[in-house]
């Protein structure tokens, strides 16, 4: 008898489901499921993405990424003035090509999330890990 019912039920469950692929409405609820889960996707894609690797020591051979991350880890935030003036302690080579250097990285590293605006200090924007 377990098994009769069972049957029973799976056959109207099977006739459910296909009137449920035809309704306008059902189609629309299973379209608002894969948009929330493809935001939910990219939205742990991008916090993925914006974590920030923070070497504990500083590597003259190594990326500027981990440079200014490196810098930033030391100071909490700071302007490229404040992140150019730890490097050039670290760093063979002069101010001025450390500050281009970091001027362009922390662009980039904003745009893609790996830094954030901290605030302003007069014309100059303070930057922070975005951790």
């Amino acid at each position: 008898m377990d098994k009769e019912f069972i049957n029973t039920l799976k056959q109207k469950e099977k006739e459910l489901d296909e009137l449920l692929q035809n309704s306008p409405t059902y189609k629309q609820l299973l379209a608002v499921r894969a948009a929330i889960t493809s935001f939910e996707n990219n939205n742990k894609a991008a916090k993925e993405e914006s974590k920030v690797y923070t070497p504990e020591k500083y590597n003259k051979d190594g990326k500027w990424e981990y440079k200014i991350t490196y810098a930033l880890n030391i100071l909490k935030s700071g302007t490229v003035s404040d992140i150019v003036d730890v490097l050039k302690k670290e760093d063979p080579l002069t101010e001025d090509k450390i500050k281009k250097r970091v001027t362009v990285t922390c662009s980039d590293l904003l745009a893609n999330n790996k830094l954030k605006k901290a605030g302003l200090e007069g014309r100059s924007f303070v930057y922070a890990l975005n951790k």
